[in-house]
């Protein structure tokens, strides 16, 4: 049950009106639209400090692993370390001994991995053992592309520029 005119309006009907259009349009726009996340990691990787599980997040062109209570509340919270998700894939890769892995595959062997510390996965494995693997970042100069160099090059040059003058 709607009753209306009981008490003079703040804003006319039109404006009110437009309004709620523009708020439409944003919950459209940026809504999640019922979309749930099915990746092959999700639910599989724990943090080794404070136990919960990480959560994947887009960072730029790549995808991000962390800690969701590192998400949620900070460093101060858990101290765990994010993990690239190309990481965890060639990591995976050499667990079960293949060039690339079918979700099958995944499920059947591993239960669970443990972000244990910066640069430090366990593979805990469904027939009992655990598999222990390092990994660090690529260096800066593997990860560039000619192009980028370039542009990082000119940009460089105009800062210096700018300070000169």
């Amino acid at each position: 049950m709607q009753i209306e005119e009981t008490h003079p309006a703040i804003i006319d009907f039109e404006t009110f009106q437009k309004a709620q259009e523009i708020l439409n349009k944003g919950r459209d726009k940026y809504s999640s639209k019922g979309e749930v996340s099915n990746h092959i990691f999700q639910r599989k990787i724990t943090c080794g400090i404070c136990g919960k599980k990480y959560r994947r997040k887009r960072s730029k062109d790549k995808f991000i692993w962390h800690c969701s209570t590192y998400l949620k509340y900070g460093k101060d919270a858990c101290s765990s370390k994010q993990v690239p998700e190309e990481i965890l894939i060639t990591a995976c890769e050499e667990v079960l001994g293949t060039n690339g892995f079918t979700k099958e595959e995944f499920e059947n062997k591993i239960k669970e991995i443990q972000v244990i510390d910066k640069g430090i996965i366990n593979f805990i494995l469904k027939d009992g053992r655990t598999v222990k693997k390092e990994w660090s970042y690529r260096p800066r100069s593997e990860s560039w592309s000619d192009e980028a160099r370039q542009r990082a090059r000119e940009k460089s040059l105009k800062r210096l520029e700018g300070r000169k003058n």
